[in-house]
């Protein structure tokens, strides 16, 4: 008869909760931050995906306060990419939330993540002017039309 084999010597601490929620938020769809994590291509290194104990051998034991954070937002956890920080810490190494939701079409067919993007890569356009635009303060900004896209919508190529 197979043995099972002993849990890791740190299975339920908060460096566990740590390792658990980063799986969840990458690979299940039902997890309430799978969107901003698994949705958008983030994963975690085989390494880590395989074995809590290698995870812990590349990290460390949680520190008391402190949090999983990604030093690059858009890589994935892996050994090189990941610290333990502060919350505050952490805070400041977020993606901007503005707009993050809000894509823009412009009338020759250019599609943008936000107003604020949409600006930086249309001369003479203000993000304030195409808000304007979008919300029927004026009928043109920068020689354009601008239109929500639906967050339903596939985006598609975004400049």
């Amino acid at each position: 008869m197979r043995k099972k084999p002993e849990p890791h010597p740190l299975y339920a601490t908060s460096t566990y909760w740590s390792y658990r929620g980063m799986l969840k938020r990458c690979y299940l769809p039902t997890n309430p931050k799978y969107e901003h994590y698994g949705a958008r291509g983030i994963s975690v290194c085989e390494r880590w995906r395989e074995s809590f104990g290698a995870f812990v051998e590349d990290m460390g034991e949680k520190p008391d306060s402190l949090t999983l954070d990604r030093i690059d937002n858009d890589g994935d956890y892996e050994p090189g990419n990941c610290r333990w920080t502060t919350y505050s810490q952490q805070n400041l190494n977020r993606r901007p939330n503005s707009g993050r939701k809000n894509p823009v079409r412009r009338s020759d067919g250019a599609v943008f993540r936000n107003a604020c993007d949409a600006a930086r890569n249309t001369e003479g356009a203000s993000a304030h002017g195409i808000r304007d635009n979008l919300r029927g303060r004026s009928k043109s900004h920068a020689g354009y039309t601008w239109t929500k896209i639906k967050s339903s919508s596939p985006l598609g190529a975004i400049s």
